[in-house]
C-alpha cells in the first residue's frame, strides 16, 4: 500500500510541475496482472481525443475556407553580415 501511495504522490507532483492547471488530464495506472486501479486522476471523465479534434478542425476549415485556401507562413530571422 505504501508503494501505491508513493506512486500516486509522484504522479501528482509530476503533473503539477509539467501541466499545472493549463490542461485537463486523465491518468489511469492499472496493475497488469489483476487489472486493479492503482492510481486514477480524472479516470472517469470523458475527454475529446486530440486526434479526433484535429479531424473536426480540419473539416471545419475546409468547409469555411474551401480546398483552394492556402495559409501564408513567413519565416523571419537575422543573417550574419558576412553571409
Amino acid at each position: 500500500m505504501q508503494r501505491v501511495r508513493w506512486l500516486g504522490e509522484r504522479i501528482d507532483l509530476l503533473l503539477a510541475q509539467l501541466i499545472g492547471d493549463r490542461a485537463k488530464v486523465g491518468v489511469a495506472v492499472l496493475d497488469v496482472d489483476s487489472g486493479r486501479l492503482l492510481y486514477g486522476r480524472g479516470d472517469n471523465t470523458l475527454y475529446n481525443i486530440a486526434s479526433n479534434v484535429k479531424l473536426f478542425t480540419s473539416a471545419s476549415a475546409l468547409a469555411l475556407l474551401g480546398p483552394e485556401y492556402r495559409f501564408k507562413t513567413a519565416l523571419y530571422g537575422e543573417r550574419e553580415r558576412d553571409r
